[in-house]
């Protein structure tokens, strides 16, 4: 983007949310992350052999600043690795910038089939809510189908630092989420979900975070794309201009929120 001089402003941003253990050529994608203007990702967790990627990952690259959150996300329990993952967790919690990504999926096909499978993943939400307790850590929220839910199981847990990742739910949650101090993520999803667009409209810009969740593909066809983090500068063109509001402004404010959730 240009000034009023028509001087060029490089804007920095931070992909908040993005599964790059999953993501191809990841020195390729890093590179273009560089390039475009991405100063730091958080690398997001979703089960034992995923959170030790990222955390070698993270230990490995140093442009941009990788981030590690470390968590077992609700689809990819498996039963008799639980223990082990969380105890993965809790071994390397002084390398976390956060507990995720972790929630409630009760759109899963599992779930819907055996209601068993919505008590293991509550469970299993409820002792990584306990271990982001302990350690005052914020929390990363995968929610599905279980918005109510993921939001009473949060405030029962007293975790005071929770963001929704890519929050497409009731209008009526979410003011119950903004009401707590919580935060909701905005990704390119936006190019097509009016949920999405809803939530992301009413939420005040204070309350965002911008995010890829790559390599995750959005849209349909040839008119599709497979997300980098380097696509959250999308992220920012679809907020900015839903809100009406500057893409600088819009970078500023949720790069802040960002910054001192995750204590960058």
């Amino acid at each position: 983007m240009e000034n009023s001089n028509g001087a060029r402003i490089m804007l920095k941003l931070i992909d908040s949310h993005c599964h790059l253990d999953q993501t191809e050529d990841i020195e390729r994608v890093l590179r273009n992350a560089v390039e475009a203007g991405v100063e730091a990702i958080v690398c997001v967790g979703t089960n034992y052999e995923s959170n030790l990627k990222n955390l070698e990952l993270v230990q490995k690259f140093q442009q941009p600043k990788l981030l590690l959150a470390l968590g077992l996300h609700p689809t990819e329990i498996e039963t008799e690795k639980i223990e082990t993952a969380l105890e993965f967790i809790r071994q390397n919690i002084n390398m976390a910038v956060a507990i995720g990504e972790i929630g409630l999926d009760f759109w899963n096909k599992e779930a819907k089939k055996n209601p068993q499978k919505k008590l293991e993943q509550e469970e299993v939400f409820r002792k990584q809510l306990l271990i982001a307790k302990e350690f005052d850590l914020p929390v990363n929220i995968h929610s599905r189908g279980s918005w109510v839910r993921c939001l009473e199981m949060v405030k029962k847990a007293e975790v005071k630092k929770v963001v929704f990742h890519w929050y497409s739910g009731s209008v009526e949650v979410l003011k119950e989420i903004l009401a707590e101090g919580f935060f909701i993520s905005a990704t390119p999803a936006l190019m097509y979900s009016p949920q999405h667009q809803e939530a992301i409209k009413l939420a005040p810009l204070e309350r965002l975070f911008l995010e890829t969740d790559s390599p995750v593909f959005y849209g349909e066809g040839a008119g599709g794309f497979r997300a980098e983090p380097k696509d959250v500068f999308r992220t920012l063109q679809l907020v900015a201009r839903l809100k009406t509001l500057s893409e600088e402004t819009v970078a500023k404010t949720t790069t802040e929120n960002v910054r001192a959730f995750f204590k960058i």
